[in-house]
């Protein structure tokens, strides 16, 4: 699967806790290539603050009370 494309690059969307050995980063072809959509429809760069998390890490961070 794709970690990466035209606009934005992995460790933008990997989650920030392993950075690049996060082997669970991967957001899905579909949703990437979305992204990517929106990204070029848009035309000027977008900031991801949180394009993936990984179970561990969103356990560590959420604070939404949801299991």
């Amino acid at each position: 699967m794709p970690r990466s494309s035209a606009h934005f690059a992995e460790h933008e969307l990997c989650c920030k806790c392993c950075e690049y050995d996060c082997d669970n980063g991967d957001l899905g072809a579909d949703f990437l290539h979305k992204l990517e959509l929106v990204r070029v429809d848009h035309d000027r760069p977008m900031s991801l603050n949180s394009a993936y998390r990984c179970p561990e890490h969103n356990d560590m961070v959420s604070h939404t009370g949801l299991d």
